[in-house]
């Protein structure tokens, strides 16, 4: 039965945490999976911005549209801060620096880069891969701890259910 309420608090937890904002904070600080809902959350940010800049769309555009794809009320709210900077003049590399533990290092020294070089949308194309690999990375470390634990859970449910059934057949095999 706390096997059952388990898996249930697993499978609705993400509703739980899109239905409560202040839950947003504390999900992107799950020692695991936290640092996982991050890169990802960085990763789309670099790849829609990169796709709105190659389309020509200003940068307030683009910041408007990202903040508004994204999942997270914590990062939306460091693209807000970002936006609100960036329309009062500010550059965006240096808009991006006071939320540079949400954006990342990589984002922002990255962007800040790019407004110096004035690489555009290639130097974003080339970071947002770059943020794709480091996810995969991550995901490819998380799959080599969780697939063995998973095999011994999932051996510990078949073991169980195998002792729960012959359980009553061996006893009645006494009895007789």
């Amino acid at each position: 039965m706390c096997g059952i309420g388990v898996i249930l608090m697993i499978l609705k937890f993400p509703a739980l945490i899109r239905c409560t904002p202040v839950l947003h904070g504390m999900a992107l600080r799950v020692p695991l999976f936290g640092r996982l809902s991050l890169l990802l959350l960085r990763a789309n940010f670099t790849r829609t911005f990169a796709q709105l800049k190659n389309a020509h769309a200003k940068t307030t555009q683009c910041l408007v549209l990202c903040r508004d794809l994204s999942w997270n009320y914590e990062y939306r709210a460091a693209v807000a801060r970002t936006l609100l900077k960036v329309q009062r003049g500010e550059p965006l590399s240096r808009a991006l620096e006071e939320d540079v533990d949400i954006f990342g290092d990589m984002v922002v020294h990255g962007l800040a880069f790019m407004d110096v070089s004035g690489s555009g949308s290639e130097g974003l194309i080339r970071l947002t891969n770059l943020l794709e690999r480091q996810l995969d990375t991550y995901i490819s470390a998380i799959r080599q701890v969780l697939d063995p634990l998973l095999v011994i859970f999932l051996g510990g449910v078949v073991g169980g259910i195998v002792f729960a059934t012959f359980l009553p057949a061996i006893e009645i095999l006494h009895r007789i």
